[in-house]
Formats: C-alpha cells, sequence, structure tokens
C-alpha cells in the first residue's frame, strides 16, 4: 500500500508541476524507471484533463467572468505567441515540461485551436523524452553531495 501511495504521489505531483515528480520519486528512493513511469502519467493526465474536459469549461462557463479586464497583450502572451508562430504544438510541447507546468502548456495549445489528439500526441513525446532525461538525470549524474 505504502508503494501506491508513493506513485499516486509522484503522479499528482507531475500533473501540477513535471519537474517535481522525478524530485519526488528520487526522494521517496523509487527506482529511476517507476519514477520516469509515474512522472509520464502525471503530466499526460493533466493534458488529458485540460486539453478536453476543462477546455470545453473554461471557453463556455469562466473565460467571461475571470478574463474581462485583463490585458490583451502581456508580454508573457506575446512570447507564448512567438514560440507558437515559430515552432506550433512541437515547440510548446517541447518546453511545457521545462518552462511551462502540464496544465498551462495544454491550455496553451488548446487556446490556438490544436486538436486534442494532436496535442496528446506531441505531448506524449515530449512527456516521455523529458521524464527520462530528468530522472536518469537526478539518479545518474552526480551533482555534488547533498
Amino acid at each position: 500500500m505504502e508503494l501506491i501511495v508513493k506513485w499516486l504521489s509522484v503522479l499528482l505531483v507531475s500533473s501540477l508541476k513535471f519537474v517535481a515528480g522525478p524530485l519526488l520519486g528520487k526522494g521517496y528512493g523509487l527506482p529511476w524507471w517507476q519514477t520516469s513511469i509515474f512522472t509520464f502519467i502525471g503530466m499526460m493526465l493533466s493534458v488529458i484533463i485540460f486539453s478536453t474536459i476543462a477546455r470545453a469549461f473554461f471557453y463556455k462557463y469562466v473565460k467571461g467572468v475571470f478574463f474581462k479586464n485583463e490585458k490583451k497583450f502581456s508580454p508573457a502572451k506575446r512570447r507564448i505567441v512567438k514560440v507558437w508562430q515559430k515552432f506550433g504544438i512541437r515547440g510548446v510541447a517541447f518546453l511545457t515540461p521545462i518552462l511551462l507546468t502540464p496544465i498551462g502548456g495544454a491550455i496553451v495549445a488548446s487556446s490556438f485551436g490544436e486538436r486534442p489528439i494532436k496535442i496528446f500526441a506531441y505531448m506524449a513525446i515530449s512527456a516521455a523524452f523529458w521524464a527520462l532525461v530528468f530522472s536518469l538525470g537526478l539518479y545518474f549524474i552526480p551533482i555534488g553531495q547533498m
């Protein structure tokens, strides 16, 4: 039962902040491959939820309530638009684990009108790549004495 709680913790933390999953998995003493798997699943859980169900709810009910007086072109939004124009879904998916949260990446991709299946595919490739990079890096690259 304790192992399942550790897996779920890594999964849930990764669904909110990707980098925290490998850190938590290492802290729990999980093997690197379990940490990678549950970090991947956590990100994909967020991507699936926020690019389908929450996307529909957000645009139908919430957008007008929270964003009435928001500046339309903030510096952060300009950077996101530049990345999207230059790299599209591939760039957003690649940068999601390191610069955005899984939730943020899914919402950005959805807000540009990308189809959910394409979002899932590119985010899955990105999540698998970064989960392996972070997990293997934490477990096998000596960072010094902590």
